[in-house]
């Protein structure tokens, strides 16, 4: 179930989403780009945000697709992420329900590839470059929620001018009392529901 409410005060642009999943990603500082690192032939890469905050990290995020497998796609970036002055292999492999993740820290710097798990004939998905030199603390405490809830991710973004807010809270409530919480709090505050 996805919940998007929207309001425009004084030109910004505010969303939040309620009940979306969305795994973190670190992305990149302006210091990096997707140039300046190996990429297989097969993928197509398109910018999400060219400046994100998630949770307190400034990042550069992107989609990829490609008509190759997931095992070509992460043979590549193992290959190419094997060496590294610091540890071997030069990487951390992990997986969670539907993505597998490879993730490399270089230069102060986490790149993070995150692949979609669910067709091993086709490669899809994330690859980030987050800069931890500027890492922040971000409050949490500004988001209304449930009584009980606890934020699990959080992201902030600015993209043509206009500011966006990701929030990914969980609590024990069902989804129609999150929904309806949602409904109601933001209503009362003049927003309109544009997405159910």
């Amino acid at each position: 179930m996805r919940q998007i409410f929207t309001h425009r005060p004084d030109s910004s642009f505010v969303v939040i989403t309620c009940l979306f999943f969305l795994f973190t990603v670190t992305g990149s500082g302006s210091a990096a780009k997707l140039s300046d690192y190996p990429a297989p032939h097969w993928l197509d890469f398109n910018e999400v945000a060219n400046h994100m905050v998630i949770n307190g990290i400034p990042s550069e995020v992107y989609t990829f697709s490609g008509a190759r497998s997931i095992t070509d796609t992460l043979d590549f970036y193992k290959k190419t992420w094997r060496t590294h002055p610091d540890f071997f292999p030069g990487y951390r492999e992990s997986e969670i329900p539907g993505w597998i993740i490879l993730a490399r820290a270089e230069d102060n710097l986490l790149l993070t590839l995150q692949v979609r798990s669910d067709n091993p004939l086709y490669s899809s998905g994330y690859f980030a470059i987050a800069n931890l030199d500027n890492i922040s603390v971000p409050k949490l405490n500004t988001t209304p929620m449930i009584p009980g809830s606890t934020v699990l991710n959080q992201s902030e973004n600015m993209d043509y001018g206009r500011k966006s807010k990701t929030v990914l809270v969980t609590n024990e409530s069902s989804i129609d009392t999150n929904v309806n919480y949602y409904k109601n709090y933001y209503k009362s505050l003049g927003w309109s529901n544009d997405t159910t």
